[in-house]
């Protein structure tokens, strides 16, 4: 139940703010974040990736960079150096 919410209030924010908006991809880099920490990182890696997209989209590379560093920490948790 709660996963559905979840994927609903990003569908919705993603429909108000457009595909490539930064507050979006705050949102699913939080998202992505949570479900590492769950050891969900099968969810957790297509999540990132949209971030890394839309974070590169935006030429942002200011926002890129915690991205990359919380993947490389979802790697380290899985111990895929």
């Amino acid at each position: 139940m709660q996963n559905h919410k979840l994927k609903l209030a990003t569908a919705v924010q993603e429909r108000k703010l457009g595909p490539n908006d930064p507050a979006l991809a705050t949102t699913l880099n939080g998202l992505a974040v949570l479900r590492q920490h769950q050891g969900r990182f099968e969810e957790a890696k297509p999540l990132f990736d949209r971030v890394v997209a839309i974070d590169r989209e935006n030429k942002d590379r200011a926002a890129l960079a915690p991205v990359l560093y919380n993947i490389a920490a979802m790697l380290d948790d899985q111990k895929r150096w």
